[in-house]
Order: C-alpha cells, then structure tokens, then sequence
C-alpha cells in the first residue's frame, strides 16, 4: 500500500487532481469515489478507505487534517505488514493551513 499526499495552499488545485485521477480510473473502467475528510470522524474515513479496496486499488480522499493524515498513515503499517494490499494506492489531497 502506498499513500501518496497532495499538498498546496488554498485553491492550488488538489481537488482538480484528485478529479484527474477519477476520471482516468473511470476511463480503465473502475468506479472511483473521491471521499470527503471533513465528512467523517478520523475512524470513519479509515473504514471507508478501507470499504473501497474491493472497487478499486486506487481510493481518492480531499481535505484531510494531518491528524487524519497520520491516523491513514499509522493504520497502514497496522494492516499492510505481509503486503496484502502491496498495489492499493491512496492519494491523500491535505487540506491547506489556513493562516
């Protein structure tokens, strides 16, 4: 399992990316759902990253905390120890510090 975290400011176009790899994944024939961070507890979203890896190997989450961020992070080394899940990728948009 690799996590891929896309960072930037506010309005750097995250989401965009997120949207480009959904669209890519659809084209193959998969049916990616981009998952909202702020729509669920830190646990919950676990779960439904964890929920998608029966659609596809690629799971897409926008504006995540870091605490969230970390929780995905520390969950992965949990769950993928004899590299069950080696070709899921999860592409992380964080969502910007705003100052």
């Amino acid at each position: 399992m690799r996590i891929e975290v896309i960072t930037g400011p506010m309005a750097s176009g995250k989401t965009k990316s997120l949207r480009a790899i959904q669209t890519r994944l659809e084209q193959q024939g998969y049916q990616p759902v981009v998952i909202s961070g702020p729509a669920a507890t830190t646990q919950a979203l676990i779960k439904t990253i964890a929920q998608q890896f029966g659609r596809c190997l690629t799971v897409l989450v926008d504006d995540c905390t870091q605490e969230q961020i970390d929780a995905i992070k520390h969950w992965k080394m949990k769950t993928d120890r004899n590299g069950q899940f080696a070709d899921v990728v999860i592409h992380v948009a964080k969502r910007a510090d705003i100052s």
